[in-house]
């Protein structure tokens, strides 16, 4: 007799139902996301538990020891396809904030370059930024706007699914989006602290923003701004020595002469 499968176990936390709203299924944009995303089902859920994972790690504590505390209660999220301007946004529906929305523009979706893979992986980035949105903690209104959304393309980033005109770089740290979200992986990877964004999320629960001291806690007493310009020269660096690579002529293989006992360079 065959082995009764074990079930898979389930997600860290639950997620809340999950609703589509498509009210024109004419659009090109809204025929190119059920075409490239196969089932819409599927995106929303595992968009959901790539952000679940990527805040709420069963490796993140309370600074008592015990399990952190988990996301705000959420009992439904909404997805709707429809034309506008931009890309997207999140938002409370009309019911309460406990239910959420998640706009997806459908122009912007009919006009995603690439093949159906790139598409796919596009409508999956957006998603999954919208989703932090839903399920993040914002000091209590106090985080900046730049670090929300540098916090959301984090997530992204972490998950692969950051566009290919994505750069390292920027004029300020708190810009938000990519500039942000690189700036904080560079932060996890400088402080040997791969929670460094989860422990910033879970701070932003308990308490407020408080001028950048919070996130200043788990950089050490660091001041950030300090931390953005050595970022900054560590990126010269890195771009400095890419370039030096790309510059250099290929290396002379060694290869074996036959009978002669030694090598010869090609």
């Amino acid at each position: 007799m065959a082995p009764t499968p074990t079930p898979s176990p389930p997600p860290e936390h639950a997620i809340p139902p999950l609703h589509l709203q498509v009210l024109n299924l004419k659009h090109d944009g809204a025929q190119r996301f059920f075409s490239h995303t196969s089932s819409p089902y599927s995106a929303l859920e595992k968009s959901c538990e790539t952000v679940l994972a990527a805040l709420y790690p069963p490796t993140l504590v309370s600074e008592h020891g015990s399990p952190a505390p988990g996301p705000p209660t959420i009992r439904s999220i909404t997805l709707h396809v429809r034309p506008f301007g931009g890309v997207a946004h999140t938002c409370d529906s009309d019911l309460d904030e406990q239910h959420k929305e998640v706009h997806l523009s459908a122009d912007y979706v009919a006009q995603v370059g690439g093949d159906s893979r790139r598409i796919n992986h596009e409508i999956r980035g957006v998603l999954v930024h919208e989703l932090v949105h839903v399920f993040q903690w914002n000091g209590h209104g106090s985080c900046p706007g730049g670090v929300i959304e540098g916090i959301a393309d984090w997530v992204r980033l972490g998950a692969d699914l950051g566009p290919p005109h994505w750069r390292e770089g920027g004029d300020r740290w708190d810009a938000g989006y990519q500039t942000t979200a690189y700036f904080l992986a560079w932060l996890s990877t400088k402080f040997k602290n791969p929670l460094l964004v989860p422990e910033l999320n879970l701070a932003l629960r308990l308490g407020g923003w408080e001028d950048g001291k919070t996130l200043r806690n788990l950089c050490h007493d660091k001041y950030v701004e300090d931390l953005w310009d050595e970022y900054k020269e560590d990126l010269e660096k890195r771009r400095k020595k890419e370039q030096e690579h790309e510059q250099d002529p290929p290396k002379p293989v060694p290869t074996h002469t036959a009978g002669g006992g030694g090598y010869s360079v090609q």
